[in-house]
């Protein structure tokens, strides 16, 4: 069973964030209300990390870090990113069969991505599969844009969530992308759906 500890280490090896910077933002998101990353059950038998909480601990590795002088507040920081609304959809039959096709939400549409690489609908690796193909998830200005770019054979797609709420610069741009190989790393960790 996958702790969030093995998806810790995931994302250490592939991204080189520091694994007591990870474990910092773990706890975090416990400390949230509600908490974001619940204190699970070790050992064993445990029961696997909910996809959303591991999503959630990828959200803040990802752009969770301070600017300046200043660091964020996880919990809203997580949420915003979350609640960003559908905006455009470019390529909608490379998306067909997918959980993001329905999704309302970057939080749904996160979730969703996981859900449907566990299940084999989606890969990030070979470019050649006959499923949808994610290159990359893409978060612009601390969640105000989400964007997931995939393929399929030759035709590309596109998904971008935007939230009016987030607060930064109009001027200055941060980005913040993760590749497809992280989700697929992290859902072969987790176990198969039923």
């Amino acid at each position: 069973m996958a702790s969030i500890g093995i998806h810790r280490d995931i994302l250490h090896q592939l991204t080189g964030i520091p694994l007591p910077t990870l474990r910092d933002l773990t706890e975090r998101l416990r400390r949230c209300d509600p908490p974001l990353v619940s204190r699970g059950v070790q050992g064993p038998h445990a029961p696997d990390v909910p996809a959303p909480e591991i999503i959630n601990l990828l959200i803040a590795a990802a752009i969770g870090g301070s600017v300046g002088r200043t660091l964020p507040d996880q919990c809203a920081l997580v949420r915003s990113v979350r609640a960003g609304r559908r905006l455009e959809v470019r390529g909608a039959e490379v998306l067909r069969g997918l959980l993001i096709e329905r999704a309302a939400t970057a939080g749904e549409a996160l979730d969703g991505l996981l859900e449907d690489m566990r299940a084999g609908h989606c890969v990030a690796w070979p470019a050649d599969a006959p499923t949808a193909q994610i290159k990359a998830v893409r978060f612009v200005d601390r969640g105000r844009l989400t964007i997931f770019n995939f393929e399929r054979g030759s035709q590309t797609a596109t998904v971008v969530f935007r939230n009016d709420d987030v607060e930064g610069s109009l001027f200055l741009r941060h980005s913040a992308e993760v590749d497809g190989f992280v989700f697929e790393r992290i859902a072969g960790a987790l176990t198969r759906p039923n």
